[in-house]
């Protein structure tokens, strides 16, 4: 499983901003969960994969809320 590739997040159709900004506030409070850890390179590289998988099993439009924070913790 650690080796297994992520899927790859597709986001399509019209995008609902509520649901949007609920996938956003759920990946916000998955990242805050793990506390200063999210600085160490293993954990912020498994937690990506973590929200990208959640992600996937959800409709396009929370899955956008969540690659905004996707986004941000891989410049990080």
């Amino acid at each position: 499983m650690a080796n297994e590739p992520l899927p790859e997040l597709v986001i399509t159709g019209p995008i609902n901003r509520v649901m949007e900004l609920e996938g956003k506030r759920y990946a916000l409070e998955f990242v805050r969960a793990l506390g200063a850890s999210i600085r160490r390179e293993p954990i912020r590289t498994k937690a990506i994969a973590d929200l990208t998988r959640y992600a996937v099993a959800h409709p396009s439009s929370v899955a956008s809320g969540i690659k905004q924070v996707i986004d941000m913790l891989r410049e990080a």
